[in-house]
């Protein structure tokens, strides 16, 4: 995924969370951190915000790569 996202979009810029809500994210049962920064590399090319993102992959059974389909990031 992270080859073609890299093929054709710009260097990604990682966000600052709220610690907060970062502590709040990583206690959340089934995120991890990769889906963390996941959720934001998704964002930040997206323009989604991170916080729909995260609760579309936690409320549905979608992978990634097909969130990221959604969203008209890879095809």
């Amino acid at each position: 995924m992270f080859a073609e996202y890299n093929r054709n979009h710009e260097d990604f810029v990682p966000r600052s969370f709220e610690p907060d809500y970062l502590e709040s994210l990583t206690t959340t049962a089934g995120m991890t951190p990769d889906d963390i920064m996941l959720a934001d590399r998704i964002s930040f090319v997206s323009g989604s915000p991170v916080k729909d993102i995260i609760a579309d992959k936690l409320e549905s059974q979608k992978t990634w790569k097909q969130i990221a389909a959604d969203l008209d990031i890879l095809h």
